[in-house]
């Protein structure tokens, strides 16, 4: 199992912009393949599952602004047992995605 992380900022102040590189992504993304979001109130973002190549992933946009992201990622990652090394993160930011992955996912033991 995958998990593909759009980061970005839920409101329509950021719509299209900058902040929203992730969402913008995997919007684009999910529509050509024919998915859907659903918001997922538990999981603190929007969820859609697909199959790629075979194999599952799970597509999250999480809605607690960028800052938190982390806390949707997480709640994802455990309740799914993600290994961290399944993970990938769409930003428009390289140096806040490898500070995201290093604070809220310590290297699997």
């Amino acid at each position: 199992m995958k998990l593909v992380v759009g980061l970005g900022n839920p409101g329509s102040s950021y719509a299209n912009t900058r902040h929203n590189c992730g969402f913008i992504v995997l919007d684009k993304f999910a529509k050509k393949n024919d998915v859907e979001f659903k918001l997922n109130a538990k999981l603190k973002g929007e969820v859609a599952q697909i199959t790629l190549n075979g194999e599952k992933a799970i597509l999250l946009k999480p809605m607690t602004y960028m800052n938190l992201s982390g806390e949707s990622v997480i709640l994802v990652k455990n309740g799914i047992s993600i290994v961290s090394t399944s993970i990938s993160l769409l930003t428009g930011y390289l140096i806040f995605s490898f500070i995201l992955v290093t604070r809220y996912f310590p290297w699997e033991k």
